[in-house]
């Protein structure tokens, strides 16, 4: 699958139509005294766009250093991920960038089709100001046209 960067909160990747998802796996891993993804789940789609999709997430940070950072999403099998900037998550949901904890959303496009009946999986990790990384968290997208 192949993503490119739309715009500064949307991104494009390759799926059409999501129907079902399965919730979220937040495992424990991270580096010690990193971010936390507390919750992470699909949200729904863009009424006059149903190729973008939106999902929302939780978090704490022990330091408040996640609105210097970035957020992480690996989509099916890639290695490089799409990231987005903290900063410009936390503004849109008007959380402050000194957050201790905290939900915000974010839009991904999906640009071209799979198979009907795969299952894609999303995953998120978040990096705080020091480099230091979330636990990994993920949902299995199931692609019906």
């Amino acid at each position: 699958m192949r993503c490119v960067k739309t715009a500064w909160l949307l991104r494009a990747c390759s799926v059409f139509l999501i129907v079902l998802t399965t919730p979220c796996s937040c495992g424990n891993n991270g580096d010690p005294n990193g971010p936390r993804i507390t919750s992470f789940s699909y949200v729904g789609q863009l009424p006059a766009d149903k190729s973008t999709v939106i999902f929302s997430f939780s978090f704490t940070s022990s330091d408040g250093s996640l609105g210097a950072g970035k957020a992480d999403f690996y989509v099916g099998d890639q290695t490089q991920p799409l990231e987005l900037m903290m900063k410009d998550l936390l503004a849109s949901a008007g959380v402050p960038n000194n957050a201790t904890k905290g939900e915000v959303g974010a839009a991904l496009r999906f640009t071209s089709s799979v198979p009907s009946g795969s299952a894609v999986n999303l995953a998120l990790q978040l990096i705080d100001a020091q480099g230091r990384h979330s636990n990994r968290a993920e949902v299995t997208l199931q692609i019906t046209y």
